[in-house]
């Protein structure tokens, strides 16, 4: 990893053009809205204080996409500095408890947290020392024979958990009519079925595209696609596009470090505005009563026309990243009568997030429910009587369980983390186990900054199969090393 005090001057010059943009972004808002000065002012220093460090390593051409870090850092800056650049442009916020110019101080509170919370990231990050060891004990080579055996096995039993779901509910037509009520209200009690069915087929489609690069098999690659392909329908179906996107985000890491590295470019770019507004597409049909009562392609092609949706495509992406509007409900209401956590229950669900609520139907509330029964029950029953819950984000977590300090000592902790997790991955690069380990870390890191403790126990949920799949493929035989030009990238760190 190259010292920060080692910048060379182009390095320097990218630095200076981030901070000139920075500050002609100020002059604007001092002439166009002076009475959110100090908002634009912290939200522009938080938009600097996460994209100078990417910006240094983009010139230095040691910026790898994957790594836990920018994963991290992206999403952060979604949640806390482009959200709030929103609201302060729209005046639009998505709780109408948390507008800026209602609870203005709380607001900037929020955003000098943000700001601190980003900077203990980057030092927890940045400081020298992580460990560096072989997995020994993780085999880099997978018997072949055993992979198409387990996969299928995963397949078919992901399968399986879908079809006893749906008939559970009602049937898929049922299920879909009322979308809404059965994804937030019917699901609950359930999303043991809805999980093992989308992540044993992610498991799956995994294990055969690592062995379809590393071994060149266009049939194992066929297998990979349709099995992405039932899993993206049975992850569409039950509501959630995250139990599409991170199965497809552990693929897009493997393709990254043993096929071809993604890279900040125009056809990157262009597939990620694609998938973008698929999601949103998505997002907005499963609104529409339309297409819900008879879901066909004319409803599909109807909205695609519908001026009403381009319109509304911003605000579709955004309004899930609004970790600032919980950080600023979480502080103002736990200065009046709501107690810290101390995190007890947080703790709790992690511990026993392997054990589903059909076997413990009295398991204690997840996070999202407690916080929307918490902060939003009564000043809002609407968003908690349509939501499953409601996610309290990074800052918004971590201040409920240890108020400042869990900003600050959190914040830092999950910096060192993340750059001891790249690092070890990076050590055992050429490892297909450790690999498929790490290419779970890159999605979950994405959630970590939405819904911690709710991604820390995905991550525990997804790893338990993995670590049981890897012992059952084990092989004596190397399936061979490729890996991408983001193998010598890595070597950088």
């Amino acid at each position: 990893m190259s010292s920060p005090h080692n910048i060379a001057p182009a390095q320097m010059r990218i630095s200076l053009l981030v901070f000139s943009g920075v500050a002609a972004g100020m002059a604007l808002t001092w002439a166009t809205d002076p009475e959110f000065l100090d908002l634009w002012a912290l939200t522009l220093l938080l938009l600097a204080i996460g994209g100078i460090p990417l910006c240094l390593e983009l010139s230095a051409k040691t910026f790898d996409i994957m790594n836990l870090r920018n994963a991290f850092v992206l999403t952060y800056l979604l949640e806390y500095a482009v959200w709030t650049a929103y609201i302060l442009t729209t005046g639009t916020t998505q709780f109408f408890i948390a507008d800026p110019r209602t609870l203005h101080d709380t607001f900037a509170l929020a955003l000098v947290y943000a700001n601190l919370g980003l900077l203990c990231f980057h030092i927890g990050y940045y400081v020298p020392g992580s460990i560096l060891k072989r997995a020994s004990r993780l085999s880099g080579s997978w018997d072949r024979k055993a992979v198409n055996g387990v996969s299928l096995c995963l397949a078919i039993v992901g399968i399986l958990a879908f079809v006893l779901l749906m008939r559970d509910l009602g049937g898929i037509s049922a299920y879909i009519s009322e979308w809404g009520h059965q994804r937030a209200i019917a699901l609950r009690g359930k999303t043991s079925f809805a999980f093992a069915s989308t992540n044993f087929l992610a498991l799956s489609s995994c294990l055969l595209y690592v062995v379809a690069i590393r071994g060149q098999s266009r049939r194992h690659l066929g297998f990979a696609i349709i099995t992405l392909l039932i899993l993206t329908l049975a992850g569409l179906i039950i509501g959630y596009r995250n139990m599409v996107a991170l199965p497809a985000m552990q693929l897009l890491v493997i393709h990254h470090y043993l096929r071809r590295p993604l890279t900040p470019n125009v056809t990157t770019v262009s597939l990620a505005v694609f998938l973008i507004l698929c999601s949103n597409l998505y997002a907005w049909l499963r609104a529409t009563p339309s297409f819900t009562s008879r879901p066909d392609l004319g409803a599909i092609s109807d909205s695609i026309q519908d001026a009403a949706f381009w319109k509304n495509s911003l605000p579709l992406l955004l309004n899930r990243f609004h970790g600032i509007e919980c950080l600023v409900i979480v502080i103002e209401k736990t200065s009046g009568n709501v107690p810290f956590e101390l995190g007890i229950k947080s703790l709790t669900e992690i511990v026993t997030a392997p054990v589903p609520r059909i076997v413990w139907p009295d398991k204690p509330a997840p996070q999202g429910v407690r916080f929307s029964e918490t902060f939003f029950f009564q000043s809002e029953p609407r968003i908690f009587s349509q939501s499953g819950g409601i996610a309290p984000g990074w800052l918004g977590e971590a201040y409920w369980n240890f108020h400042v300090a869990g900003v600050l000592f959190g914040s830092l902790f999950a910096g060192a983390v993340c750059k001891t997790l790249y690092r070890f991955f990076v050590f055992n690069r050429g490892n297909a186990s450790v690999l498929l380990l790490y290419s779970a870390c890159v999605p979950i890191c994405v959630w970590l900054v939405e819904a911690p403790t709710l991604a820390i126990g995905i991550l525990v949920l997804t790893w338990l199969p993995m670590l049981a799949v890897l012992i059952a493929v084990r092989g004596k035989v190397h399936a061979g090393a490729r890996t991408s030009a983001a193998g010598s990238l890595c070597a950088r760190y």
